[in-house]
């Protein structure tokens, strides 16, 4: 089975990460392919892409067991990868991204 799916139905183009037994945590095979469900420019009809998630957890980071020891695979096509559009999602999030107040 697939560890993503990726299916178009007119300007809606889903990605749905299909690996909720293991907290959809990204190893090798994942993330090729990601690399390859985003490296090619948008269909004419396409105008958003949606990422899902299988399970409980959206993504529990990088799988550290999945992965090979060397960092060089991960950072491979990044700055080569056309850009898409992004739009904000409703409710929080918690991550890198967001700002934390601190206690004081």
């Amino acid at each position: 089975m697939a560890k993503v799916r990726v299916a178009s139905d007119g300007a809606v183009r889903e990605v749905t990460l299909a690996r909720g037994e293991k907290r959809n945590a990204l190893d090798a095979d994942m993330l090729a392919s990601l690399t390859e469900a985003f490296t090619g420019p948008p269909a004419a009809r396409e105008r958003v892409t949606v990422i899902r998630a299988e399970g409980p957890v959206f993504c529990a980071g990088l799988d550290l067991r999945g992965t090979p020891r060397r960092r060089d695979w991960l950072v491979g096509h990044r700055d080569d990868a056309p850009r898409n559009r992004t739009l904000p999602c409703a409710g929080g999030g918690r991550g890198p991204g967001r700002r934390h107040r601190r206690r004081q």
